[in-house]
């Protein structure tokens, strides 16, 4: 063998020898796989006792480029199923008949969110309290209870336009239901048919009294004490009839007034300007 192939074999040993070396000078440092085996087991743990937003975020650690390929493959598959198992909610908020994305989300009193969308959200399976608060200071908040798998699940939050602006912030459209709205307080038919049995009956027992009167002092003149049973009858009835008269009458004057007092109001209607797309129109409704 010459010196030549002696010298090319001596350097296939030498690259042999040297590319184990470096690849085991490149791999990861032990301080590096204690910290990923570490955050794999932190993960499992966390898993275990429902916090999966918790653990997907360990796992994504341990299964970087930088972790042990052992290490790294066991957590890409636990990120894959603990991901298929992380719920999600959609948070859609709404201010009048207008979808609004600016409104901060939060979970358990923890800001997960400046502005709400499509997106889900991801949470750890059981009860939280989600709140929102929009631009103007105004906040709502529902318990919801989500399951382990649930995606998507949609928590609404309907909050009521302001009077004088529409959810975007721009100055609302008037319409004839800002016109001023006139009341109005209608007599009851009953009260007038009270007041007219309460005059009737009173006008009638007045005049019974009257005539019972006039009678009982002829009676008183002419045979006292010797007065027929018919004669005097006659004027007795009189006045019992002329008081059951007053009676009837004082009390459907009373029924009228109560029912006067506390007669109910009423809208009659709206008159107002309401802006057309040229000029403006009056408008009357009912």
């Amino acid at each position: 063998m010459g010196r030549g192939a002696v010298g090319f074999a001596l350097a296939l040993v030498g690259l042999a020898l040297a590319s184990p070396r470096k690849a085991f000078a490149d791999g990861p440092s032990a301080e590096i796989k204690a910290q990923c085996v570490a955050r794999s087991e932190s993960a499992q743990e966390q898993r275990k006792t429902g916090h999966l937003v918790e653990a997907r975020g360990l796992l994504v650690e341990c299964s970087s480029e930088r972790c042990p390929s052992v290490v790294r493959r066991d957590c890409a598959e636990w990120l894959a199923e603990v991901e298929r198992a992380t719920p999600t909610i959609v948070a859609a908020v709404t201010v009048g008949t207008y979808d609004v994305s600016a409104a901060e989300l939060s979970v358990d009193g923890h800001v997960v969110a400046s502005r709400v969308g499509a997106a889900g959200i991801d949470i750890d399976p059981g009860e939280h309290l989600v709140e929102v608060r929009i631009a103007d200071g105004r906040q709502q908040s529902q318990r919801v209870i989500v399951r382990e798998g649930e995606k998507s699940r949609r928590v609404a939050f309907a909050f009521p336009e302001p009077n004088d602006q529409d959810a975007r912030g721009a100055p609302r459209p008037r319409t004839s239901d800002d016109a001023p709205t006139k009341t109005t307080r209608p007599v009851p038919i009953m009260t007038w048919v009270l007041a007219g049995v309460g005059t009737g009956a009173l006008v009638g027992g007045a005049v019974l009294a009257t005539v019972a009167g006039s009678e009982y002092d002829d009676l008183e003149r002419s045979c006292a004490p010797r007065c027929s049973d018919a004669e005097v009858d006659s004027v007795a009835w009189k006045i019992t009839t002329g008081r059951v008269l007053a009676v009837v009458g004082v009390a459907s004057l009373v029924g009228a007034v109560v029912l006067w007092v506390t007669r109910p109001e009423r809208s009659s209607g709206r008159v107002g300007a309401v802006p057309w797309r040229r000029g403006a129109g009056l408008t009357l409704s009912f």
